[in-house]
């Protein structure tokens, strides 16, 4: 993908090449003479989230976001919205002026007040009659693109190579200098800084605007000047990772254009009745547990079918998240079952009484009760308060299996440092995030 250099031309250059000195001026901000934000652009951004959040092997939940700006403006998705239902009225606007002033704040050392001062400071950057919605704790990252339009995902496929061992080389040698690697970074406004400074040494280094960056144990940021560049830039992405790793492997965990059949929102195969049974034994086992009764979904893919046969394997799959999406939704680990005493089938029946152990030994060991059980050779279930969050929590299980499964083409799979973790883990900002997608997809 890299490209030898532009000619001078007024169309949009193709995923991969390089933007000519000569065009670079109309991919600055600066070209654009509209205070506002055009009805058709936010419509385009509308259009593109749904599309890329309508699938979930490019993003789950409330996870990714999305903008477009104009000079003065900037308009992203509302933090805890659901991409594949974004509307109008989870879309923020942003007053610029006010965004870039908060890069030349001085904020406390101390991580949590540093956060606490910079989100206030945000939340005093929206435009006038935003309400009570908050913007994406990425927005400053956002704001630092010079294209009209940037598009931030987690995609599976993407993230068997961000986080693997040997990530940052195979996508060097996958993108060439199209592309800007951010190391391991903690999210919001530190992680503004550090992208703004990597987008101005590519800008200095290749005279061009940037439009390709890869997070680290996070996901995807893809900016264009129109939607078909947009369109065009993602599966440019795409087709690159998945050439470089074997086809089986590629073909599980590749988005699709739109909504990918694969990727069923919930719900298991195989034995209904077995997995309806099982969802009635962890309820009950729940409240013996002196826990809420909670809501229980069930979710399993061909990946799981395959590793599930070997819990050991999972353990070492699952024993840290790969990504914030994994620790906020399905917690840092799952509970995997043994299997029951006398040699019986670990997918077979087993006692209230004898779950509920379980569930009190993982919670005196992690401090609360799990978000994932699985059930080995069978399913696994998302457990929470909220429905929506159990899905989610299902669905994220499958995808750091999937991760771990194809990150063995780039080296091998990496976890988020436990400083990250720890970090994330007493953020007030995720725990927003949290509690808004309990209300669901909006």
């Amino acid at each position: 993908m890299r490209g030898p250099g532009a000619e001078c031309s007024s169309a949009a250059p193709a995923p991969g090449k390089a933007i000519a000195p000569c065009d670079a001026a109309r991919y600055a901000v600066g070209t654009m003479t509209t205070d506002t934000i055009p009805a058709g652009d936010r419509e385009t951004i509308l259009r593109l989230s749904r599309e890329y959040g309508s699938d979930r092997r490019w993003v789950i939940a409330g996870g990714g976001n999305t903008s477009v700006k104009s000079e003065a403006h900037l308009a992203i998705k509302a933090s805890g919205r659901s991409l594949g239902t974004l509307s109008e009225e989870g879309l923020v606007v942003m007053d610029r002026a006010a965004l870039s002033g908060l890069f030349d704040r001085r904020y406390p050392d101390d991580e949590a007040e540093r956060e606490r001062h910079a989100l206030a400071d945000l939340m005093d950057a929206r435009a006038a009659g935003q309400g009570e919605l908050r913007p994406s704790v990425e927005t400053l990252m956002h704001d630092v693109f010079a294209q009209r339009y940037v598009v931030h995902t987690h995609p599976t496929l993407v993230n068997t190579l961000t986080c693997a061992v040997d990530g940052e080389r195979h996508a060097r040698e996958i993108f060439g200098d199209e592309l800007i690697w951010v190391p391991v970074v903690n999210p919001g406004y530190v992680l503004g800084l550090i992208v703004r400074e990597a987008i101005t040494a590519f800008r200095r280094e290749h005279r061009r605007e940037p439009w390709l960056m890869l997070l680290a144990n996070h996901g995807l940021v893809v900016a264009g000047e129109n939607e078909e560049e947009i369109r065009q830039r993602q599966r440019a992405v795409i087709e690159a990772i998945a050439g470089s790793m074997p086809e089986d492997d590629a073909r599980l965990v590749r988005p699709a254009a739109g909504v990918d059949p694969a990727g069923k929102p919930s719900g298991a195969d195989g034995d209904r009745a077995s997995i309806d049974a099982w969802i009635e034994t962890l309820r009950a086992a729940w409240v013996e547990a002196g826990e809420d009764e909670p809501v229980i979904v069930a979710d399993s893919d061909e990946n799981f079918a395959e590793q599930s046969g070997d819990p050991a394997l999972m353990h070492e799959h699952l024993r840290a998240p790969f990504s914030p999406d994994h620790l906020v939704y399905a917690y840092r680990t799952p509970l995997i079952l043994d299997a029951p005493a006398g040699g019986a089938s670990p997918s077979g029946p087993r006692s209230p009484g004898e779950i509920a152990e379980q569930i009190r030994a993982f919670r005196d060991l992690h401090r609360r009760p799990p978000r994932v059980v699985i059930v080995p050779s069978l399913a696994l279930f998302g457990v929470a308060q909220a429905e929506p969050v159990a899905r989610a929590a299902a669905a994220l299980c499958l995808d750091a299996l999937l991760i771990a499964r194809g990150a063995a083409a780039f080296g091998g799979y990496a976890f988020m440092p436990e400083e990250q973790i720890r970090f994330i883990e007493g953020w007030e900002v995720e725990r927003f995030r949290l509690k808004q997608s309990e209300q669901g997809d909006r």
